[in-house]
């Protein structure tokens, strides 16, 4: 029985020692690592710590894990980005804001300068026809022009010698029923003719009607002769003296004097226009 128990007791022996021969063995693959124990700080005033206290530094594992291969990081943007620095606020006044004008504009004024009248509507006529030989109004221009040219007749002379300011100087149309055409050049307000006759031979200066014009092609008749020369409405006129022939007034550019019978002969022809 003692010899038994006494095996038993050698049998836990040996196992306890083999057991206590393996831990040694693990314990020394194995490392042990220490956890640091932190170290209260000494507090100096109450509140502020000692910095020049020692702390506990933990220790470094002997045997550590393989790093992984090291990752190159990502490509770096070469562009930085533009850093921006709001300027301190200038001393330039802002601008004023200016008021946009809304208001409908009013139309302007009418001139004075006409348009010309087409062919098909002939210029205005202030009053009658006048007949006879009558005074030419007041407040009016006399001017002259050398746009002077003639309708029929056998021309005699130089139509301009008719706006030279010389009286002794003429042209005439001689045949009967010839014209001459005056051209001012824009259309103006007619009131009359202030005309020179001159002497053609033995023949006497008759006139029948005065026509105006705004285009050279419709015509209206503005004056005509009170007399007999052969013809009815015709008017004689004195020679070697101004006559004035008043009518109108009327818009015209053009103005045509057509003659009676006789030798239409002239010195100076002068336009009586108002302002």
């Amino acid at each position: 029985m003692n010899g038994r128990f006494l095996l038993i007791v050698a049998a836990l022996l040996v196992g306890t020692l083999a057991c206590a021969s393996n831990t040694a063995q693990l314990e020394a693959v194995t490392p042990q690592i220490s956890t640091p124990v932190p170290v209260e700080a000494e507090v100096v005033d109450g509140n502020t710590p000692n910095v020049g206290e020692a702390s506990a530094t933990p220790i470094p594992p002997e045997d550590t894990a393989t790093p992984a291969p090291y990752a190159p990081p990502a490509d770096t943007p070469t562009e930085q980005p533009t850093s921006v620095i709001q300027l301190p606020p200038s001393d330039t006044p802002a601008a004023t804001a200016v008021p946009i004008n809304t208001d409908t504009p009013q139309p302007l004024p009418a001139t004075d300068t006409p348009a010309p009248p087409t062919a098909t509507e002939p210029p205005p006529v202030s009053g009658a026809v006048t007949v006879g030989i009558q005074p030419i109004v007041t407040g009016v221009n006399f001017v002259q022009t050398t746009g002077i040219t003639n309708e029929g007749g056998q021309l005699v002379g130089r139509p301009q010698d008719m706006a030279d300011k010389r009286n002794e100087t003429w042209a005439s149309l001689r045949g009967g029923g010839a014209a001459w055409i005056l051209d001012l050049g824009a259309v103006q307000n007619v009131a009359g003719l202030k005309l020179y006759a001159q002497r053609d031979g033995q023949d006497p200066t008759t006139l029948t009607k005065v026509e105006v014009s705004g285009n050279g092609i419709s015509w209206i008749e503005v004056w005509r002769g009170a007399g007999e020369c052969g013809v009815a409405q015709c008017e004689t006129l004195e020679q070697k003296t101004f006559t004035e022939l008043g009518f109108g007034p009327a818009r015209a550019q053009f103005i045509r004097l057509t003659g009676g019978p006789t030798r239409f002969a002239f010195g100076e022809i002068q336009i009586a226009v108002l302002p």
